[in-house]
């Protein structure tokens, strides 16, 4: 078995003492295009601080070290856990995809009430295309472990705090192309990495 490791401080994947690239880097392409618009990189820094803060206390909430009040992200969310019945099991698991050498850790895997497993991808700024790359990424991964099924029901959930109403939209992610994708892409990334 594959030594794993990954060090939360630094967010570097390690297989067998190898620094593996996580999903996020492997699609930095599209998310520095999409924030090239932002003239200043203060409001983009600051959302990222956001976003941060608001999965610490979604991480805090699901693992039941906090109550829903802690936050108007953790209110936004229990909302959504509440409207939908979504119950965690895996809360920030951190894994690899064997053949295609990269690391991710999601922000929560759990159960709907008919059963089926879901895998919502906590968002707290904008809809953005490539993010379905991003969980069939996250989705490949796991099920490569059998943790759940590649076709596992996939989204992004946004949260909305106070300001908006303690609200959240679902952004599905049900185009089956999206694994296909994705894999291509990584593809390409190593030729353009070795060769470019």
């Amino acid at each position: 078995m594959p030594e794993f490791h990954f060090d939360r401080e630094r967010h570097i994947y390690t297989l067998d003492g190898v620094i593996i690239p996580s999903i996020t880097n492997i699609l930095h392409v599209f998310s520095d295009r999409e924030l090239s618009h932002v003239p200043d990189q203060d409001v983009v820094e600051e959302a990222r601080k956001r976003g941060q803060q608001a999965h610490l206390d979604i991480e805090r909430f699901n693992k039941g070290l906090c109550d829903q009040f802690e936050s108007g992200h953790t209110m936004a969310w229990a909302k959504f856990c509440e409207d939908t019945g979504f119950k965690p099991t895996h809360v920030e698991h951190s894994t690899y995809h064997p053949g295609l050498r990269f690391g991710c850790t999601i922000d929560v895997l759990g159960t709907l009430p008919d059963g089926r497993q879901f895998l919502p991808d906590v968002k707290t700024g904008s809809k953005y295309k490539y993010l379905p790359l991003q969980t069939a990424g996250q989705a490949m991964a796991l099920s490569s472990h059998g943790i759940c099924p590649r076709d596992v029901l996939r989204a992004n959930v946004y949260i909305k705090p106070k300001g908006e109403g303690y609200s959240y939209t679902i952004d599905l992610h049900e185009n089956e192309g999206d694994f296909e994708a994705l894999k291509n892409y990584i593809g390409w990334s190593r030729v353009r990495d070795l060769y470019v």
